[in-house]
């Protein structure tokens, strides 16, 4: 035994070097990545959990963000980070929230860990929902529940408020896009539908939180700009969206925010997060957010929003003031209405 297993081992290296060498992703050869505190397992067929855009970053300051990213280097934790003020934390005894394009899961799975561990004592019930129009996807983000749960049920217990919320995350399958088959203007009926059934006893379903990283990638860029890696191997179908929707393949990355949007105000959302692939891009779904006029606040957050207390610079668009936390690229676009203004809190 003892002979065999250093040849094992070698074989299994020159396995793993070889996929690498090919470009193939690291996750996917040693089967996941972590997002905050959480380990998030990947297959091939679904997008990467990321935390900043690597390719963009000098490494160095990729360093910086990677050793404090359980902190504060992710909207989402950012974004619970901001809710210490907010009434509803006091106020109501649930929660929803509600991820569009969910891949594998990270997101509701990482904003019910970081909520249960900023309010550890918050008698609010999170009712999570994660949607995907993949199955591939939708699988693997069971499997990352299915993981969280039994992690957590010796840790916090099987009564207690926190693993309750964690085994009622629902993860559902359904078309953000469904709409554009028919008219442009015509709501995401069937997505709503699919929404009722896991909201209680909600008509219309109601959500106060939205978050999406939907694909975001225009054509173009997909094309010119991403990594071989990414190209050859994740999934195109997580990373641009469906290039017959729009005639400029320099924006036609853009596709997915009007629908966004529209299914926010469908859900009566109380803010919303998404993310995006840089300053242009984020200032121009922040446009989408004016046009919309439902929303009090609207910020874009950079590669690193976590100093969310100091001075920040502003953009005018539209004669709207628009605030710009962080530094670096734009990433995250953040919304608000004036009854929960005191996540924009200084």
């Amino acid at each position: 035994m003892s002979r065999r297993c250093p040849n094992g081992y070698h074989r299994l290296l020159r396995t793993y070097v070889k996929r690498r060498g090919s470009g193939e992703p690291l996750q996917y050869i040693l089967g996941s990545e972590y997002f905050g505190d959480l380990e998030i397992k990947c297959r091939p067929g679904v997008l990467i959990p990321r935390f900043v855009g690597i390719s963009v970053l000098s490494f160095c300051h990729f360093l910086i963000l990677w050793t404090n990213r359980q902190e504060t280097a992710t909207a989402v934790s950012c974004f619970v980070h901001r809710m210490t003020a907010n009434p509803i934390c006091a106020g109501s005894s649930a929660l929803r929230v509600l991820d569009l394009c969910t891949g594998t899961g990270c997101i509701p799975l990482l904003f019910h860990h970081q909520f249960y561990t900023k309010f550890p004592a918050a008698d609010v019930r999170l009712q999570l929902v994660g949607v995907d129009i993949s199955r591939t996807a939708l699988a693997v983000a069971q499997e990352n529940l299915g993981i969280q749960i039994k992690a957590q049920r010796g840790e916090y217990g099987s009564g207690s408020l926190r693993q309750i919320a964690l085994e009622g995350v629902r993860l559902v399958e359904g078309n953000v896009l469904d709409h554009h088959n028919d008219s442009p203007t015509k709501t995401t009926d069937s997505l709503l539908a699919t929404l009722k059934e896991c909201s209680e006893d909600q008509t219309p379903p109601r959500y106060d939180i939205l978050i999406s990283n939907p694909p975001y990638i225009s054509s173009k860029a997909f094309r010119t700009t991403t990594s071989r890696s990414v190209r050859n191997f994740e999934p195109t179908l997580a990373l641009v969206p469906p290039t017959h929707l729009s005639k400029d393949p320099t924006t036609d990355g853009d596709v997915f925010y009007p629908s966004l949007q529209k299914l926010a105000k469908r859900v009566e959302a109380k803010a919303l997060l998404f993310e995006v692939s840089d300053m242009q891009q984020a200032m121009r779904v922040a446009l989408m957010c004016i046009h919309e006029d439902c929303w009090d606040g609207i910020e874009i957050w950079c590669d690193d929003p976590s100093d969310c207390t100091s001075t920040t610079p502003q953009v005018t668009l539209r004669d709207k003031l628009v605030k710009v936390r962080g530094a670096g690229n734009g990433r995250s676009v953040f919304a608000y209405r004036k009854s929960h203004a005191s996540w924009s809190s200084d």
